[in-house]
């Protein structure tokens, strides 16, 4: 749930700052009022192309903050990115980008790419145009949806397996690293039975 919007210098917006409470909101006003910029904010936010064009004239940067609270059944492993986890379940995505097309990514204070942003993003929110299709539609989201349908014991049951899985890889990794390719173990092998043949023949005492 999106908690609190703020948004500076895009398009005609200077300053706003958006207080959100649960159920349904409605924002309303003639064309041109600035509701297609407040979409446009957010989907630079969950990680969407942003333009220059969107930099208020004037200004050399534009940024966008959101505040989420999230859902019981969000999936992200935030460790394995090194992004600070708070307390009280919440969330702060940040994005600036600036007149020249740089752009700026942080979730929870920590910078990172656009394309974890996207990924984070893209589950807390879906922007539905016209002519989207729905996340329904995209079949990777169907198994997120099937396991938060499954309630707080499958995410538990859920969560032990995705441990038990990454540690699974970690050591798989660390086994590779350590114990190297098959063809340089053969070689080794080969080059330690020559040294232990060259022993013997010297049949040292």
């Amino acid at each position: 749930m999106l908690l609190t919007l703020e948004v500076d210098n895009i398009a005609i917006i200077e300053a706003m700052a958006l207080q959100l409470e649960g159920g349904f909101t409605v924002l309303s006003g003639e064309t041109g009022a600035g509701k297609s910029i407040l979409i446009e904010a957010i989907n630079a936010l969950i990680g969407g192309r942003t333009s220059r064009e969107l930099v208020r004239t004037g200004t050399d940067r534009a940024t966008v903050q959101g505040l989420f609270l999230l859902p019981p059944h969000f999936d992200f492993n935030f460790d394995s990115f090194g992004i600070p986890q708070n307390e009280d379940g919440t969330l702060l995505l940040e994005r600036s980008f600036t007149d020249t097309g740089r752009s700026t990514c942080r979730i929870n204070g920590l910078l990172t790419t656009v394309a974890v942003l996207k990924t984070v993003g893209e589950r807390l929110l879906a922007i539905h145009g016209q002519h989207d299709n729905q996340s329904l539609l995209k079949e990777e989201t169907h198994i997120d949806l099937l396991d938060a349908y499954g309630g707080p014991e499958l995410q538990k049951t859920k969560q032990t397996y995705t441990d038990v899985y990454l540690e699974c890889r970690r050591l798989k990794a660390l086994w590779r690293e350590t114990s190297g390719s098959e063809r340089e173990r053969k070689r080794q092998i080969d080059n330690l039975k020559f040294q232990l043949d060259e022993l013997k023949k010297a049949a040292l005492k």
